[in-house]
């Protein structure tokens, strides 16, 4: 492993930017083209910037899969859907499939529940099994969870259950189906 790329002598405006990448990964993960496009809107050059970002790539002080793997048990914890993560890894210039042990890994979990605060049933929250055979089915099993966990509260309810699933990332096939069966239970 050479130190080169390291240790090359930088610019003041490099100097600045890196240091600028190194408060700002300190401060929560971030991804690559998140950081690039901060320092841009922060007045560097996008050189400047490119340079900075990769330098801290190469000391590992930045991720874009450890961010990514972040990123998705945060969404998945959140309630999000499937494609919503997806798109999201999509604009932060990760590929989903990049990420060690996606999707398995984050949706096909047998017994998780990212709602759960407790192992026991007293916190009063909705029991979801994710071991179903199907991954359309854990995720409407998923979005069902959060209808139950945050029902809607509207004149429409059926309308706005949809609605819900669809802005917190899932398909239109999987909200459609959650909130029929969601409807039929209520």
């Amino acid at each position: 492993m050479s130190l080169e790329p390291i240790m090359a002598e930088r610019t003041e405006d490099e100097t600045r930017a890196f240091e600028k990448v190194t408060r700002l990964a300190c401060a929560r993960e971030r991804g690559s083209r998140e950081l690039i496009d901060r320092l841009v809107r922060d007045g560097f050059s996008r050189e400047v910037a490119e340079s900075a970002v990769r330098r801290a790539l190469d000391c590992g002080l930045i991720d874009d899969t450890r961010y990514g793997a972040v990123l998705v048990r945060t969404r998945v914890a959140q309630g999000c859907g499937r494609k919503g993560i997806e798109d999201e890894l999509d604009r932060a210039g990760i590929a989903a499939t990049d990420i060690p042990g996606w999707p398995d890994e984050f949706f096909s979990l047998s017994g998780f529940n990212p709602f759960r605060v407790a192992d026991n049933d007293e916190d009063g929250l909705v029991d979801c099994s994710f071991g179903c055979e199907s991954s359309d089915e854990q995720e409407v099993e998923r979005a069902l969870a959060l209808l139950r966990r945050k029902p809607p509260r509207s004149k429409n309810i059926q309308a706005s259950a949809y609605r819900k699933l669809v802005t917190k990332g899932y398909s239109t096939s999987v909200a459609s189906a959650a909130t029929r069966r969601f409807m039929e239970e209520n």
